[in-house]
């Protein structure tokens, strides 16, 4: 990759395939145990369509009693399905035991699927589906440690959950801390099939007892959700909020990050974020802001938290690590996994705006292409005067955080972002102070070494 990375910067022309954002025709996905006493529903599947019309199910291979759910899309369609009806038998809610609530999503053509919790309660999250990306063998568990989980919703924890793609699939896990039914630090295995789940959940609500740290392996290929059900911490104010997002394994991560700032205030003051970098390897060091010198040094599962206060962070490390980040609006939170920006990226990211709150793009692009974007073919919605460059990254990166009005996106439609020039990165974050936070990021998570890349 180092090599590559050379490459990339110095040689003039570089053309790529079509690289969108999570994009598939294939997304499983473990749905996570919300709390009902603090509103678990409703809950949705959001799906766009690309450039194809096409035929989507959505099954539960393991439960046979589930009735597969067929749609039909136009070309650049949105279409929003609840599965409220179906919150019993997809929500994932005994800790430590073998459950059918896997889903499998299936399409004729490429589409972008995520998981949203809207939570009349404003306990609300969504999970960015990220097709092939999601799928590997080797996984660590990034997880927050700053908020506790409200003691006063009885469901509320720090939890993983397990799906398994293909039959007589083992897994180990080794919890960082103690789960419910295991002790930290012991490894255990189980056995899942096709469609079958696993819940792994923190024994403690202290946010000391998260389980930031836990290895996952598998023989076959799994994925896995993160969550925190009901954050709170009282020193950034009243709120109780879910946060969470899905994994990608070990070979799909990165050693640079750029970190964008959202907009968590308490009595009108701004409050830092909080991002967690977890080493996958021992005696990995971590550089910040273009530091010579290394700011920390990990070893294989341990985790730094940094809090951010500036508008943006930039993280180098000397191997590969996770970067995951807590931001949100006002005390309530949402939580991304965030894609590296060393040789990944989109050459274009479908979103769909769930809600006429406050609705932020955070875009990360290289310097010389800022001028490049569209939004639905227009050049007006993201201009150059949007950007400024990542303190930090010698002028090579350029973000915006751009609030975004319904005149430009419009609540349930279908906006495609483009670039003329490069790949990119963009996040979304949706909500306000007192109506949740909803925080994903729509890059590609894959390197683009690995795809149709042809330079001169």
């Amino acid at each position: 990759m180092k090599q590559f990375h050379l490459l990339l910067l110095f040689t003039p022309f570089l053309f790529f395939s079509d690289l969108s954002a999570q994009t598939g025709q294939s997304f499983w996905f473990v749905a996570p145990d919300v709390t009902e006493t603090h509103t678990d529903r409703p809950i949705y599947l959001r799906i766009t369509s690309g450039e194809n019309a096409c035929s989507v199910t959505i099954e539960q291979p393991a439960n046979t009693s589930f009735t597969p759910l067929n749609y039909n899309f136009t070309a650049n369609q949105t279409q929003t399905i609840d599965l409220t009806p179906y919150i019993t038998s997809i929500e994932t809610s005994a800790p430590d035991t073998i459950q059918n609530t896997g889903l499998h999503i299936t399409s004729t053509a490429d589409i972008n699927v995520y998981y949203e919790v809207r939570s009349s309660g404003n306990n609300t999250d969504i999970f960015a589906l990220k097709s092939d990306n999601a799928l590997g063998t080797a996984f660590y568990i990034p997880a927050q440690s700053f908020w506790e989980n409200a003691d006063n919703y009885p469901q509320a924890f720090s939890m993983f959950l397990v799906v398994a793609t293909e039959d007589n699939t083992l897994v180990t896990i080794t919890p960082a801390n103690t789960l419910v039914g295991h002790t930290a630090n012991q490894a255990f295995s189980i056995t899942l099939n096709r469609g079958e789940t696993y819940y792994a959940r923190s024994a403690s609500r202290l946010a000391t007892g998260h389980l930031g740290g836990s290895e996952v392996t598998s023989d076959k290929p799994i994925a896995i959700t993160i969550a925190d059900d009901s954050n709170s911490n009282d020193t950034y104010g009243g709120c109780r909020d879910l946060a969470g997002d899905q994994m990608v394994p070990v070979d799909r991560i990165g050693s640079e990050y750029i970190i964008v700032k959202g907009f968590l205030k308490k009595g009108g003051n701004d409050l830092d974020d909080k991002v967690y970098i977890l080493a996958i390897e021992d005696n990995t060091q971590i550089y910040l802001n273009g530091n010579t010198n290394p700011d920390y040094t990990l070893n294989a599962g341990e985790q730094q938290e940094v809090s951010l206060g500036n508008t943006s962070l930039y993280i180098t490390s000397s191997a590969d690590v996770y970067v995951l980040h807590v931001t949100g609006f006002g005390c309530e939170v949402g939580l991304a996994l965030l894609p590296s920006i060393y040789c990944t990226g989109s050459e274009k990211a479908t979103i769909t705006r769930s809600t006429s709150s406050d609705f932020y793009l955070l875009l990360l692009v290289p310097e010389g292409s800022e001028a490049d974007f569209r939004t639905n073919g227009d050049d007006s919605t993201i201009k150059t005067s949007d950007f400024s460059q990542v303190s930090g990254a010698g002028g090579r990166w350029m973000m915006a955080r751009l609030k975004i009005g319904t005149n430009k996106i419009g609540v349930g439609s279908a906006t495609e972002i483009t670039n003329l020039t490069s790949l990119f990165h963009v996040g979304v974050i949706n909500g306000g102070s007192s109506s949740g936070c909803m925080y994903g990021y729509f890059s590609d998570y894959a390197s683009v070494i690995t795809d149709s890349i042809y330079h001169f």
